[in-house]
């Protein structure tokens, strides 16, 4: 495992070029992380997700009282829908 060291950076779009959904540009703060240093197939995980029941952040529910610690405060609850795991934002939009 690799040490990432944690930091800020400004998270967000601030050219003509950036999307709407870039907005509003803000200060982020990154924890310290470990990162493998090798690379894992997808056969791996599979079978890791298999032997271990493991559900992946993208499957599961969101929380959005956990959510909104993370977004500038005011900002507006998502739609239902939109809060749903990974794979349901997809087919709803």
């Amino acid at each position: 495992m690799a040490l990432i060291p944690g930091g800020t950076f400004m998270m967000g779009g601030n050219s003509p070029q950036s999307s709407a959904d870039e907005f509003p540009r803000r200060k982020v703060k990154v924890n310290a992380f470990y990162m493998d240093v090798h690379e894992v197939t997808n056969r791996q995980f599979s079978e890791f997700v298999e032997s271990a029941a493991y559900v992946t952040v993208a499957e599961r529910a969101v929380d959005w009282e956990q959510l909104k610690k993370n977004v500038p405060p005011g900002t507006p609850k998502p739609p239902e829908q939109l809060l749903q795991h990974g794979g349901a934002c997809l087919t709803q939009r």
